[in-house]
């Protein structure tokens, strides 16, 4: 990699890195201010905005690479879509099915209960889109660039993204086990061709939607 590359590689990296610490931060400050759920849910997706918007300042105006190789592509949608269910189901059978084939409680992988209403459309459609355009386009694709290397940046931009969770949780369990779907994620979208952001997006969404659902069921 040239300097000069390299310099913004880690510019940006440096950027996003601190940047979402801070917003995460303060999200569940600003997310008390409101107490009717138009306005709860018009703060928490103004994070999402600005979370998805962090990740294409750095990969675009930063490290000045193309929209496309976030993962935006359009070849091959029923290989993408495919992809999204394959790695739902895989998300799903490895920390929903398993555990409870094994007699373990869900309780420490299930959110808070939230209106139903609004917490499964939210998690569905903006915060897989906006974790994963940060985590599996930007992150991955940054420490791509810099390390020279796909597994390296699948592990660095992975450890990343558990550790990001503790700010959220406060759990060391969350962020093993988020490091680990961060893994399950991003091998995908560094070795497979079909696999795009939207596939990434749409299994992390359904995912999380899925333990919205059974933390009102459980």
């Amino acid at each position: 990699m040239l300097a000069d590359s390299k310099k913004r590689a880690i510019f940006g990296l440096v950027t996003a890195t601190v940047a979402s610490i801070i917003l995460t931060s303060i999200a569940p400050f600003w997310y008390s201010l409101f107490n009717n759920i138009p306005f709860r849910l018009a703060a928490l997706l103004s994070f999402q905005v600005v979370f998805a918007l962090l990740a294409v300042l750095c990969h675009c105006a930063i490290e000045k690479q193309p929209l496309r190789a976030l993962g935006f592509f359009g070849e091959k949608p029923l290989l993408q879509l495919g992809w999204a269910v394959a790695l739902f189901a895989l998300l799903s059978v490895l920390f929903v099915g398993l555990p409870v084939l094994l007699g373990q409680a869900l309780g420490d992988m299930l959110p808070a209960k939230d209106s139903l209403l609004f917490a499964i459309p939210y998690k569905l459609l903006f915060v897989g889109f906006a974790e994963e355009l940060l985590f599996r386009g930007y992150f991955l694709n940054s420490f791509m660039r810099l390390t020279g290397s796909k597994i390296a940046a699948v592990i660095l931009s992975s450890l990343l993204f558990g550790l990001w969770h503790f700010i959220l949780s406060g759990s060391i369990f969350q962020v093993l086990v988020t490091a680990i779907i961060g893994v399950l994620l991003a091998l995908p979208r560094a070795y497979a061709k079909t696999c795009s952001i939207v596939s990434v997006s749409l299994a992390h969404g359904l995912y999380d939607a899925l333990l919205n659902a059974l933390s009102w069921m459980i």
